[in-house]
């Protein structure tokens, strides 16, 4: 896997509306990804996807960006757009040496790598998403700049009630959970001068709040057909490269929607691999950054496929030609 590509496939948080609109213009391979997404999810979703990832209209702008903050549409949006580019890619003539996805993003991954169809790969983030809106708790997801053994101590008198939600490097921690237990944390680690920062979600994901929907949950994952995968695929929830059988049950995909996301360490074990170019398969390069914090080594590539404040068509060209040569 020496100098492989890493197909990086980004989680909650870098959706927003218009992601990806001029290649839906302008690439049919794309638009046809996304097309096929909407009709897929229509029978999951109150209202259909497409006209609110992409408003007919300026004015319609605000109802699509308050639609698209929620986890109903965001997860099933993430998703779509996300296999729109990885087809695109691949179109292209560029195929993953492996598939890494953070949180949601994983489920995009494994549906590259044939772990399930891209019918049940949408019905099952659809009751992903349906299912973390109908939480009443409020919750919250803070970032803590500290080790992952200072803020497991943090948190230890909260254990009913905040977890660490994800590792996004040696000092990238985000916890979750009920809203005043994580001020409390909050409030504790500034006493530390432990530097905090909130985060802007609609619920606090990887968190004991999400324990009344797990359920549910599962009993959709039951019910989808899994297959060993067929790329190599490194889990997010336990940074070890897949063998096949973890990741066709319903048991996993239960512990993903609770447990950790360890990225730091999904990291260094495609890393340690040979994987030495890595691609953001996502709406904003936002798992670039952290890679590179993850792995300070400068022989490394990073490129973005979308990044918000840039033309898409020219980003993707950029990034492409970067591959090529």
């Amino acid at each position: 896997m020496a100098n492989g590509i890493a197909f990086l496939f980004t989680g909650h948080g870098a959706q927003y509306v218009n992601m990806g609109r001029p290649l839906y213009t302008a690439e049919p391979i794309f638009q046809q990804a996304l097309d096929e997404c909407d009709a897929l999810l229509r029978p999951y979703l109150p209202q259909p996807l497409l006209p609110l990832l992409y408003p007919p209209t300026p004015s319609a702008d605000g109802k699509a960006n308050l639609l698209l903050d929620s986890m109903t549409y965001s997860q099933p949006a993430i998703f779509a757009v996300e296999y729109g580019l990885a087809r695109l890619w691949q179109s292209w003539g560029v195929q993953p040496t492996a598939v890494l996805g953070h949180s949601v993003g994983e489920y995009v991954a494994a549906c590259l790598a044939g772990v399930f169809s891209l019918a049940d790969g949408l019905k099952l983030v659809a009751a992903r998403g349906r299912l973390m809106d109908t939480l009443s708790v409020p919750g919250q997801m803070v970032v803590v700049f500290a080790a992952e053994e200072q803020v497991a101590a943090a948190i230890a008198p909260y254990a009913d009630q905040v977890a660490i939600a994800v590792i996004n490097g040696p000092t990238n921690i985000v916890i979750s959970g009920a809203s005043g237990a994580v001020a409390e944390v909050v409030a504790a680690c500034k006493a530390q001068r432990i530097k905090t920062r909130p985060l802007a979600v609609a619920q606090a994901s990887h968190s004991p709040l999400l324990d009344p929907i797990l359920d549910a949950f599962t009993a959709t994952a039951a019910a989808i057909q899994y297959h060993p995968p067929q790329i190599p695929y490194v889990s997010c929830l336990t940074a070890v490269w897949v063998t096949g059988a973890e990741v066709t049950t319903a048991v996993y995909w239960r512990q993903h929607l609770r447990g950790t996301v360890r990225f730091a360490q999904a990291m260094e074990t495609l890393h340690d691999a040979g994987c030495r170019r890595f691609l953001e398969i996502g709406p904003a390069p936002v798992l670039l950054g952290m890679g590179k914090r993850c792995l300070p080594a400068a022989d490394q590539m990073w490129l973005p496929s979308l990044v918000p404040a840039e033309d898409d068509q020219q980003r993707m060209a950029a990034s492409r030609a970067a591959l090529h040569a």
